[in-house]
């Protein structure tokens, strides 16, 4: 099976020849002399006569012009390398990373929803939970990467925490300082994490609160 990489200029309108001669002083291995071979071992100049031309990698010389090529100091301003087989597996790795992502999402209950939307900002006032949910899983297609790096925080639970407290006003962030009462307890999310595992019995009373408060809210 072939392995096509198309070898294009950054100016094909204006292309009209390039000739990088057999050789160069390759910038990886301290300046030794890179040599470009034929088949027979003998030096060749690599020249291009149209403004793209396709290698498969998978033959040998067509590999060695490659590696070569990609060595070439500044190549990267002359010429775009275009590896359409790892296109492709890109795009397969992104369409099943998405697919994983979206199942992930249609069963996640309605709590999960809300608390998941909590650390991502999307509006749930005023908006019923189908909708709500449509947006989650919108997300989780269109930026599979966010939405798993979310879901599998192993903090994921004391992040929601932190937004249902600041909520309620329980805990304040202000000045880009989080406070309890006055004791200042991080300057980022992340310290504030590590304050609720340090301080785990007021970590509970102040969940309890936050229960307590949102019980009253739904009176």
């Amino acid at each position: 099976m072939k392995h096509p990489v198309i070898v294009r200029s950054r100016k094909p309108k204006r292309f009209c020849y390039l000739d990088l001669g057999s050789a160069y002083k390759d910038p990886m291995s301290r300046g030794k002399r890179k040599a470009l071979l034929d088949i027979n071992g003998e030096e060749i100049r690599f020249e291009m006569t149209s403004p793209s031309i396709v290698l498969d990698i998978k033959d040998d010389h067509d590999l060695k012009v490659y590696n070569w090529l990609k060595g070439y100091p500044g190549i990267l301003n002359q010429l775009i390398f275009e590896d359409t087989i790892e296109q492709q597996m890109v795009q397969t790795e992104n369409m099943i990373e998405s697919a994983e992502a979206i199942q992930i999402a249609v069963a996640m209950t309605d709590k999960e929803i809300l608390d998941f939307c909590k650390l991502t900002g999307i509006r749930t006032k005023d908006n019923s939970i189908e909708f709500v949910k449509a947006q989650v899983i919108k997300l989780s297609n269109d930026d599979p990467n966010k939405f798993s790096r979310i879901i599998n925080d192993r903090d994921k639970d004391y992040r929601v925490f932190i937004e249902h407290a600041i909520d309620a006003k329980i805990l304040n962030f202000v000045n880009g300082t989080y406070k309890h009462n006055t004791e200042t307890i991080g300057l980022t999310e992340d310290q504030v994490v590590l304050w609720l595992k340090d301080n785990k019995d007021i970590h509970a009373l102040l969940k309890k609160e936050v229960s307590s408060n949102k019980t009253k809210t739904k009176k």
